[in-house]
């Protein structure tokens, strides 16, 4: 799943996201206290500055079973 094109943030700056399944590495495992090979959440995001340069590029690996996305949307209709 990809957010699409970055977000504007506060002040101009951005955030680029990309959340996929992915099986668990054998090298990560044991770090995350997880079997290898079970199912994981892999979550890239690139941090941009109002210029479109890159701030902080993160790679994330969350278990399965460790990691719940929601969301909540509120649409604000503005009288005419």
């Amino acid at each position: 799943m990809t957010s699409g094109s970055p977000e504007a943030l506060d002040g101009g700056d951005a955030l680029a996201e990309r959340l996929r399944s992915a099986l668990i590495a054998e090298g990560r495992a044991g770090a995350l206290e997880a079997e290898a090979g079970s199912p994981a959440l892999l979550v890239v995001r690139r941090y941009l500055d109002r210029k479109a340069d890159l701030l902080e590029f993160t790679v994330s690996v969350h278990p399965a079973d460790r990691y719940v996305v929601s969301s909540s949307l509120r649409r604000i209709v503005e009288a005419a």
